[in-house]
């Protein structure tokens, strides 16, 4: 996530217009299990909290 956030804080200080940021199925609880949820995904190990919160954190440091 520091190093999340120190891509993000160049970015705007350099005054970058996007940075594309891929995502990860890890968020969302694949591909680590073998089923598809049935509800909404909880994540189910830190590498996946750390994926939703820098998404959080891209859509907050975005103008």
């Amino acid at each position: 996530m520091m190093t999340t956030d120190n891509v993000f804080s160049a970015g705007t200080r350099a005054g970058l217009a996007r940075v594309v940021w891929p995502s990860s199925e890890a968020a969302h609880g694949l591909p680590f299990t073998h089923t598809p949820p049935r509800a909404a995904p909880v994540p189910e190990s830190g590498y996946a909290l750390a994926k939703i919160l820098c998404g959080c954190m891209a859509e907050e440091m975005s103008p």
